[in-house]
């Protein structure tokens, strides 16, 4: 059972994760929970270069093709 000193705790320590507040700390927690793979809805992660990406599709393309 829970001591009443640790539900004290507990509510005083949620105060400091309600999550990102600024644009910069929302836009970097944006893909937290990024889906990869075949069900991805995004196939290039805003990091990498799209460019780069479509050669090597078409290569492989090409290659395997």
């Amino acid at each position: 059972m829970t001591s009443a000193a640790q539900l004290d705790a507990n509510r005083a320590n949620a105060q400091f994760s309600t999550g990102p507040k600024t644009e910069a700390g929302k836009d970097a927690s944006k893909n937290n929970a990024f889906k990869h793979g075949l069900t991805s809805k995004q196939i290039v992660l805003r990091s990498e270069d799209p460019e780069a990406f479509d050669q090597l599709r078409t290569g492989l393309i090409d290659e395997f093709s």
